[in-house]
């Protein structure tokens, strides 16, 4: 089974708290781009715990560990984004 491979992209400097925090409101919040990249990590948040409920899993397969960190992952990462997205977000 073929699954493609994530690619890094390296950019020259990385981007402060702030600048994420600007980057992200410079879209505006009615825009399709959110509807889309939110979908897209709801539906891959939605597959992990589909994978985490199956009676199939046991932990001797490894797999309810795997799939059970990929929810807190993601889950971290979609709450990591909201932060950002909130204009009053707390840098500090």
């Amino acid at each position: 089974m073929f699954r493609p491979r994530a690619k890094l992209v390296k950019y020259s400097e990385p981007l402060g708290d702030a600048a994420i925090r600007d980057a992200f409101s410079s879209v505006s919040s009615g825009s399709p781009f959110w509807h889309a990249f939110d979908q897209v990590i709801d539906q891959t948040l939605l597959d992990m715990i589909d994978r985490v409920s199956d009676p199939a899993i046991t932990e001797t397969h490894g797999k309810l560990a795997h799939a059970s960190g990929g929810v807190d992952a993601i889950s971290t990462l979609k709450a990591k984004i909201q932060r950002f997205r909130s204009l009053d977000a707390d840098l500090g």
